[in-house]
């Protein structure tokens, strides 16, 4: 049975933002593939999909512990995603880790130097995370990645439809607050200079301020 008890305005506002936040690529053969991490388990599981569909031979996994991760796992989010995908059976050597970042710039920039440690500096990057965090990671990608305007990077998630996503979750209404806050940093972070700009469509921001109104706002900054 269906845990979803949001109202029938909430589920479209949050279909609004997940579809725009979802801003994925076709992938193409790549020289890496980097899992950023998170709670999710799926985000491993899709990094080891591509990598046995043959899209690259070298895999990073990215994390600490993050805002939403404290107490999921017993170890790091690299190690979580590393033991779930040597499970699965990709070869341990084909596997990278760096188990220092707690945030999504971090990620991404020391991501970039655990593969200059190993005299690897990719031109083509497959960047897999949770399917609403697309856009953020392209977006992170483009502005703390050194060089990144000479990287073909191509950001990815799981194929799963929102209703689907978030009956997964414990609490669906979280997981919505949590998206919220994500649009919410596509607005504020390029000030900071964490993130590119992104264009954000007057319905998504419509959407997006309907959704703080009615008490999705957990997860603002």
């Amino acid at each position: 049975m269906s845990k979803l008890q949001l109202s029938s305005p909430d589920l479209a506002d949050a279909g609004i933002l997940w579809n725009y936040m979802r801003m994925e690529h076709v992938p193409e053969k790549s020289d890496v593939i980097i899992g950023l991490g998170s709670h999710d388990l799926g985000v491993a599981r899709h990094v080891v999909l591509l990598y046995t569909q043959g899209y690259a031979p070298l895999i990073v996994f990215s994390g600490n512990v993050g805002r939403l991760t404290h107490g999921v796992f017993t170890e790091p989010e690299a190690d979580a995603y590393r033991r779930e995908a040597v499970r699965l059976g990709v070869p341990a050597e084909a596997i990278l880790t760096e188990v220092a970042s707690t945030n999504t710039g971090q990620n991404i920039v020391m991501s970039q130097q655990v593969l200059a440690d190993y005299d690897i500096r990719p031109k083509r990057v497959l960047l897999v995370h949770k399917p609403y965090m697309l856009r953020r990671d392209y977006a992170t990608f483009m502005k703390q990645w050194e060089g990144a305007e000479m990287v073909q990077v191509r950001c990815l998630a799981e194929d799963a439809a929102m209703e689907t996503y978030l009956n997964q979750t414990a609490r669906p209404d979280e997981t919505i607050a949590v998206i919220v806050g994500d649009v919410q940093r596509i607005i504020e972070y390029p000030k900071y200079g964490f993130q590119i700009e992104q264009d954000i469509p007057d319905n998504v921001m419509q959407a997006y301020n309907r959704l703080v109104k009615r008490g999705y706002d957990t997860h603002l900054i």
